[in-house]
C-alpha cells in the first residue's frame, strides 16, 4: 500500500493591516512591513526569488520603508523535506543592493555583510517664507532656510531650521521627527478605498514627493526644495532616480542689509534688533535668554571692575547764599558701573543734620539739560536699566575728574582738592593720568581756622579722688575711672620698702621714731607704719593708711610721688610731716639699679668710659674717690652720659650709707641679664623646660595654673576646671612658676614671659592657644 505524502500548499495571502478593523486581537505583523525604529531592516539576501511578485502574495505599502524592507535569509530558504516560502523581491531590489554596496563598501569582502537602511538619512536644502509686513525693507518677507532630513527606514522626516547670525530667528527644531500625512481627510481616504489595497494612493509624505526645484506642503506650510547633499544625490541616482541640479535660495532683503553693514565694520546688534529677538524667541520658546549688548558688556565690565572705587575730596563755597558755609564732601566713583556717590564730612557741632549721602548714588549728569532728560529713555533703554550709548559722553567718566576741577552736582559747583592713594595709583596704571598734588582748601579760599578754646578743668572740690570727678567733668554720663590693668598686672606683687625718721625734729621724743614706708607700684600709692620702739611711749601701728600722696599743691599726675622721689638722704613731705629716708631694703636697691631703672639708662660701658676721663682703672675704687676726682676735673656740662653717670654714683653711695665701691656700682648696673637673653623665645624655652622637668606635659602645667587663686584677692581653688574651654590669667601663670614648677624667674622674666604668653591687653589664655604657643618653638 503506498503511503500517504503531505504536499505543502501555498499558504493563503493574508489580509492587510490597514483593512482589518482597530479593535485587540488584530495584532498581525507584515514582515515585509516594520516601522520600528530600534530593529534593522536587512536588504541583503542571496537574490534567488523571482524578479517579479506574484500577484496572489500582497505587497506592502509603496515606499522606501515598505520597498526596502526586504527579510534576511530567516524569513525564507529552502530546507530538505519541508515547506518553503519565498519572500517576495521587487524588480528594485537589485538596483538597491548595489546602491548600498557601492556608497557604503563592507569592511570585508571576503564575507557577506548585512545591508540596513536603518542609518541612512536623506538630506534636502529648502526655503520658506514668512510676511513681514511691518519690516521697513522692500520685499515680500523673510526667507528662513531649513533642512529636511528624511529617514528611509520608516518613512519619517525632520525639519531643522538652522541658526543664523543676525538673522533675527531663533533657529532650531521646525519639526519634529514623525511620518508627515498628506493633505486631505484619512477618513475620506479610507471610505474611497478600493478592495485591492495594492492600488490605495499613499497617506503619507515619502520620497518620491521630495525633488529638487519642487515645492512639498507639510502641515499647510509650503517648502521649497532647493538642494539636496551629495550623499542623498549619489544614493538616489544609483536607483535610477533623476535628481535635478541646484537652485539658488532667493534674495532676502532683510540679509542684504545685515551683510552690508558687516562689511562697513558697524554693531549688527541694536536695541530694535534685540526688541525683535527677543520677542521672536518669547513666541516661539515661551521664555527669553537673550542679552541686551549693553547688558553683556555691563556684566563683564561688573566681573572685572566691581569693587573699585575711586574717592576724591571736594568743596563746595556757598557762602555767597544767605546762611552759606564752606562744605566738605568725598566723591565716590564707582568703575563697575560709572555711578558717582557724594557724601557730605559734617564737622562737630556744625548744626546741620547728618544724612546718608548728599547725593545718592547714580550717573551724574554733566548740565542741566542732561539731568532733565536723563528719565526720557527709550524702551530698550528702560529695560536694560541704563542709558543709551550716545548719551555716554553727557555723563561724567573717569577721564572727566582730576584734582583742580569742578564738578557739578546737579547745580552745586564742587572742587576736587584731594584723593586717596590708591586713585592716584588707578588713573597712573590705567589710565596713564598722573594726577596733580592736593590743594589746601583753607589756603585757596582763604578760611582763617580759629584756635580751639582752651578747656581747663574746675579745682577739686575735695569729694572723692581728683580722677573721678575729672571723669564726671568730661564725660555727661557718669564713669568710673579706669585703672592701667597692664601696669597692675606687671608690677602687682612689686613693694618697695623705705625706712624713714622725722627730719629736724620738734621734740626729743620725735627724734627716737622710725617709720616704715611702703611705696606699691602698681597704682603709685605709699602706706607709712611706726615701728614699735621700747621705752618711746608710742605704741607703733598705723601711720598714715595707703593713699596717693602730693609733693605740692596743685593738680595732676604730676604732683604725687613717684618711686624714684625716694632714695637714701631725700627729704619728703607726707602731709605736713617732713621725713628723711635712712635706708631701703635688697629688693628696692636691685629694682632702683636694674637696666629698666637705671637713671638716665646708663650701662656699664659708659661707666668705665667715665672712669677712664678720670685716670681711675681699679675696679676696687671707692665711690667717694671718683665723685672727688670728678668735681676737681671739672667735667664738660654739656656731656650728659657724664653727668649722668656722676649722678648715678652720687644716688649709689647715698643709698648704701655712704659707702660702696666702682665693682659694687658695675654689678648692680648689670645685675639683670643682658637683652639678647631676655627674649620670648628664650623665655618660652626656659618655661617648656620647667615644664618637662616636673615630669609633666603642657596641658597637665595649664591645669594646675587654673587651680591656683586667678587674681590677688580671688579664694583660693574658686576656678578649678579641666575642661578644654577653661583659661587662665596672667596672675596664675606668676604664681605658678614658684608653686607649681619651682622654677627660678627673675621678675625682668616673669615680665617678658607674660608679655610672649598674653596680648598687651593681658586677656585671658586657653588651653589650646598656650600649647599652640609652646609648639611653635623651633627646638
Amino acid at each position: 500500500m503506498q503511503a500517504l505524502r503531505y504536499v505543502a500548499e501555498e499558504p493563503p495571502p493574508p489580509p492587510h493591516p490597514a483593512l482589518l478593523p482597530m479593535i485587540p486581537g488584530n495584532n498581525w505583523q507584515d514582515p515585509f512591513y516594520n516601522a520600528s525604529h530600534s530593529k534593522r531592516h536587512v536588504c541583503a539576501r542571496e537574490l534567488v526569488s523571482p524578479p517579479l511578485m506574484p500577484k496572489t502574495v500582497a505587497r506592502p505599502p509603496s515606499g522606501m520603508g515598505g520597498t526596502a524592507a526586504l527579510g534576511s535569509s530567516s524569513f525564507g530558504g529552502s530546507s530538505s523535506g519541508g515547506a518553503s516560502f519565498c519572500p517576495v523581491v521587487k524588480p528594485n531590489t537589485q538596483k538597491l543592493y548595489e546602491c548600498l554596496t557601492k556608497v557604503n563598501p563592507p569592511y570585508d569582502d571576503t564575507e557577506p555583510r548585512g545591508l540596513s537602511l536603518h542609518d541612512k538619512v536623506m538630506r534636502f536644502f529648502a526655503w520658506t517664507m514668512d510676511p513681514a509686513s511691518d519690516s521697513s525693507l522692500q520685499g515680500p518677507g523673510l526667507v528662513r532656510k531649513v533642512v529636511i532630513s528624511y529617514y528611509p527606514a520608516d518613512d519619517t522626516m525632520t525639519v531643522v531650521e538652522p541658526t543664523l547670525p543676525n538673522s533675527g530667528l531663533p533657529g532650531g527644531v521646525f519639526l519634529k521627527r514623525h511620518k508627515v500625512p498628506r493633505l486631505g481627510d484619512a477618513k475620506q481616504w479610507r471610505a474611497d478605498a478600493e478592495v485591492e489595497h495594492s492600488d490605495f494612493p499613499e497617506k503619507f509624505l515619502t520620497v518620491n514627493d521630495l525633488k529638487v526645484g519642487k515645492d512639498v506642503v507639510i502641515y499647510g506650510r509650503t517648502f521649497h526644495i532647493v538642494d539636496v547633499d551629495e550623499a542623498t544625490r549619489e544614493f538616489l541616482e544609483g536607483l535610477g532616480t533623476d535628481v535635478a541640479p541646484a537652485v539658488d535660495y532667493p534674495v532676502d532683503p532683510f540679509m542684504v542689509s545685515r551683510q552690508a553693514l558687516d562689511k562697513r565694520g558697524q554693531s549688527t546688534k541694536t536695541f530694535a534688533d534685540m526688541d525683535f529677538k527677543r520677542i521672536s524667541e518669547q513666541m516661539v520658546k515661551g521664555r527669553t535668554v537673550l542679552k541686551y549688548p549693553t547688558e553683556i558688556r555691563n556684566t563683564q565690565k561688573f566681573l572685572v571692575d566691581d569693587g573699585i572705587v575711586l574717592c576724591f575730596k571736594a568743596v563746595w563755597d556757598d557762602r555767597d547764599s544767605p546762611h552759606g558755609d564752606v562744605r566738605f564732601f568725598d566723591v565716590r566713583y564707582y568703575i563697575a558701573d560709572d555711578t558717582v556717590e557724594v557724601i557730605e564730612k559734617l564737622k562737630p557741632n556744625s548744626g546741620r543734620d547728618a544724612c546718608r549721602a548728599f547725593a545718592n548714588r547714580r550717573r551724574l549728569p554733566k548740565d542741566k539739560s542732561t539731568e532733565e532728560t536723563a528719565y526720557n529713555l527709550t524702551f530698550s533703554s528702560r529695560v536694560n536699566g541704563g542709558i543709551p550709548e550716545s548719551d555716554a559722553a553727557k555723563y561724567y567718566a573717569p577721564a572727566d575728574l582730576a584734582i583742580g576741577t569742578s564738578v557739578n552736582v546737579y547745580g552745586r559747583d564742587l572742587v576736587l582738592v584731594d584723593c586717596d592713594l590708591f586713585t592716584r595709583r588707578y588713573y597712573s596704571a590705567r589710565l596713564g593720568i598722573d594726577l596733580d598734588a592736593p590743594i589746601d582748601p583753607e589756603q585757596a579760599l582763604g578760611l582763617t581756622r580759629a584756635p580751639p578754646p582752651s578747656k581747663k578743668p574746675p579745682p577739686h572740690n575735695g569729694f572723692g579722688t581728683e580722677e573721678d570727678s575729672l571723669g564726671n567733668w568730661r564725660n555727661l554720663v557718669l564713669r568710673a575711672p579706669k585703672k592701667d590693668m597692664k601696669k597692675w598686672m606687671a608690677y602687682s606683687t612689686k613693694l618697695l620698702r623705705f625706712s624713714l625718721k622725722f627730719h629736724e625734729p620738734a621734740t626729743t621724743e620725735d627724734s627716737t621714731r622710725a617709720f616704715l614706708l611702703s611705696f606699691y607700684l602698681c597704682d603709685d600709692t605709699l602706706q607709712v607704719t611706726e615701728r614699735s620702739v621700747h621705752n618711746t611711749g608710742f605704741p607703733g601701728g598705723g601711720f598714715l593708711r595707703r593713699q596717693k600722696v602730693k609733693k605740692f599743691a596743685g593738680e595732676g599726675p604730676a604732683c604725687y610721688y613717684k618711686w624714684d622721689d625716694f632714695y637714701v638722704g631725700a627729704v619728703v613731705n607726707l602731709l605736713s610731716h617732713r621725713f628723711i629716708v635712712t635706708e631701703m631694703d635688697n629688693f628696692t636697691l636691685r629694682f632702683r639699679y636694674s637696666k629698666s631703672n637705671v637713671p638716665l639708662g646708663v650701662t656699664t660701658a659708659e661707666i668705665q668710659s667715665v672712669l677712664a676721663k678720670l685716670k681711675l682703672s681699679s675696679a676696687d675704687t671707692s665711690l667717694q674717690q671718683c665723685l672727688s676726682a670728678a668735681h676737681a676735673a671739672h667735667l664738660d656740662p654739656a656731656d650728659a652720659t657724664s653727668a649722668a653717670v656722676v649722678k648715678v654714683m652720687t644716688q649709689f653711695w647715698d643709698d648704701h650709707n655712704r659707702t660702696g665701691t666702682v665693682r659694687e656700682l658695675l654689678e648692680a648696673v648689670s645685675e639683670d641679664p643682658t637683652p639678647q637673653e631676655l627674649t620670648a623665645p628664650a623665655m618660652l624655652r626656659k618655661l617648656k623646660a620647667a615644664i618637662a622637668a616636673q615630669d609633666l606635659k603642657p596641658e597637665d602645667a595649664f591645669r594646675l595654673f587654673c587651680a591656683l587663686p586667678r587674681s590677688r584677692m580671688a579664694p583660693v581653688g574658686a576656678t578649678v576646671t579641666n575642661a578644654i574651654n577653661s583659661q587662665i590669667t596672667p596672675w596664675q601663670v606668676s604664681q605658678g612658676l614658684n608653686q607649681v614648677l619651682m622654677a627660678d624667674f627673675s621678675e625682668l622674666e616673669r615680665d617678658v614671659l607674660l608679655k610672649a604668653l598674653f596680648s598687651e591687653d593681658f586677656r585671658l589664655l586657653s588651653l589650646l592657644e598656650f600649647q599652640s604657643i609652646l609648639d611653635r618653638l623651633e627646638p
